[in-house]
């Protein structure tokens, strides 16, 4: 993943999981950098971005927490069995806190 200076996230790879959140039904490989629309979509600017073999994860300008990717292990922070998330989502459990990093 690629995190620019304007708080745009760019993800490229391998996205058979949606580990590259480009959105609904969305499980392609992609072999050069794509924005990832949908957080722009919510007027979110990441500040961090952290990448998993299957899930990616991003920590926003005001310390949310927002994943997607593969969902079945407690990987993205969800319930368990939630299934695959080409959608980046926000992490609800971590609502209230105001997180500065991942890795």
């Amino acid at each position: 993943a690629l995190l620019m200076e304007t708080g745009d996230v760019f993800t490229f790879g391998s996205g058979t999981r949606g580990q590259l959140g480009h959105g609904a039904n969305n499980f392609q490989n992609l072999a050069t950098p794509h924005k990832v629309e949908a957080l722009s979509k919510e007027g979110i600017k990441a500040r961090s971005v952290s990448c998993g073999h299957l899930n990616t994860a991003v920590v926003t300008e005001c310390g949310a927490v927002w994943t997607w990717g593969m969902g079945d292990t407690l990987g993205r922070g969800h319930f368990l069995g939630d299934g695959d998330s080409p959608e980046p989502q926000p992490v609800d459990a971590l609502s209230k806190c105001r997180v500065m990093q991942l890795c």
